[in-house]
């Protein structure tokens, strides 16, 4: 892990003199100039690669073949990944097809990539997803109308992470704004988790303290290279934690508010995480308590429901603050609901992890709740 700026100048350092690297982007970063920076430290670097910058947004399977496609036309050995999570994801499913036989989709799940992928080094360009830090990648698989999970443990992670903070400057308010909401909902979502344990517990609390930090000052102006750098760090951390430990129902309710109504995945976390933290309060006040600690809140003579209360308050505010919002009307969604969306949730590894179990009719509450 390296961090700060100017420590991607450091990416050469990755790679063997023999390696020949696609870097695997999308048209977003290329114009940015991130790309340009991260070839001309590896022409620096005498690194041998060549540029893939077809992802498209919340990567669907034909882009991640065709980048699978250019690696073996272009006789590549390693992979570099550089742009947000949809990139970083595509880079690590492009990977499992490289080394992996069959069709992307008969590796959805948990432990069916066999193979490990080829060298892959992650620079991400927005502080939310965490997935350079995770065992994770997450397809947008539009014909079967799922949000499609591979989770392949040490065999799809990255083995080398460049945090460089200059990689957010010009990131859009907007776009600053979803991924930190992201990343407080991996960090929130894990500390709660039924399987949270001393290491993700620390990582979560600590990423909660630089998202209430930094996360404004980001939005404020993404050249302040501190409050990039302290986002970048928690996005990693929170990664890191839930990767660990799971996720909880505001991530069961995101993925097919995505899939479905087509909304972003940082929009769809913002939206439900302080309602699944009000429904997960009575069986996670203590986890909730250590979070208003970490966001700086005085809780010195509070219970710790009414200090849960203050972190779920705390949390509300902030994410009305930089303008994300808390109903469908307000995201110009049509929500109508469909059991289908229940059924979908109830078979998600998140309702073994959420503190609280949900029943059906719980979960289409809480789906009709932003209505």
């Amino acid at each position: 892990m390296f961090f700060g700026s100017g420590c991607q100048q450091k990416i050469p350092t990755a790679f063997s003199a023999s390696d020949k690297v696609l870097v695997i982007t999308d048209p977003g970063v290329s114009k940015a100039g991130i790309t340009g920076r991260v070839c001309d430290a590896l022409h620096a670097g005498a690194i041998a690669h060549d540029v893939f910058e077809g992802v498209e947004p919340e990567a669907p399977p034909a882009c991640i073949t065709s980048a699978a496609q250019t690696y073996r036309s272009l006789g590549c050995s390693a992979l570099l990944a550089v742009g947000g999570g949809s990139v970083i994801d595509a880079a690590k499913a492009a990977g499992v097809l490289l080394t992996n036989p069959g069709e992307l989709a008969s590796y959805y799940g948990v432990g069916n990539v066999k193979k490990p992928i080829p060298p892959l080094v992650a620079v991400p360009t927005t502080a939310g997803t965490g997935s350079e830090m995770t065992d994770a990648a997450v397809i947008n698989d539009q014909q079967r109308q799922l949000k499609a999970g591979i989770r392949g443990g040490p065999m799809v992670m990255a083995k080398a992470i460049f945090l460089e903070p200059r990689n957010l400057a010009g990131i859009p308010p907007a776009v600053a704004a979803e991924s930190g909401a992201d990343a407080l909902s991996h960090a929130l979502e894990a500390l709660a988790s039924k399987g949270c344990q001393p290491f993700a517990r620390g990582a979560a609390l600590e990423a909660v303290r630089l998202i209430f930090a930094n996360l404004e000052q980001l939005i404020a102006d993404s050249g302040n290279e501190k409050a990039a750098t302290d986002m970048l760090i928690a996005s990693s951390l929170a990664g890191h934690a839930f990767n660990n430990v799971g996720l909880g129902l505001a991530h069961g309710l995101a993925h097919p508010l995505g899939a479905h109504f087509h909304v972003s995945h940082g929009k769809a976390c913002a939206l439900y995480l302080p309602i699944i933290m009000r429904f997960n309060a009575v069986a996670a006040a203590e986890a909730y308590r250590l979070a208003a600690m970490a966001m700086d809140l005085d809780i010195s003579r509070l219970s710790s429901q009414q200090a849960a209360e203050s972190a779920i308050a705390a949390v509300e505010d902030l994410l009305s603050r930089i303008g994300l919002p808390s109903t469908y009307k307000d995201m110009h969604v049509n929500f109508v609901f469909d059991a289908t969306l229940a059924d979908e949730v109830m078979a998600m590894p998140v309702q073994k992890c959420n503190p609280r179990t949900a029943s059906a009719q719980e979960i289409e509450d809480l789906f009709m709740t932003p209505a």
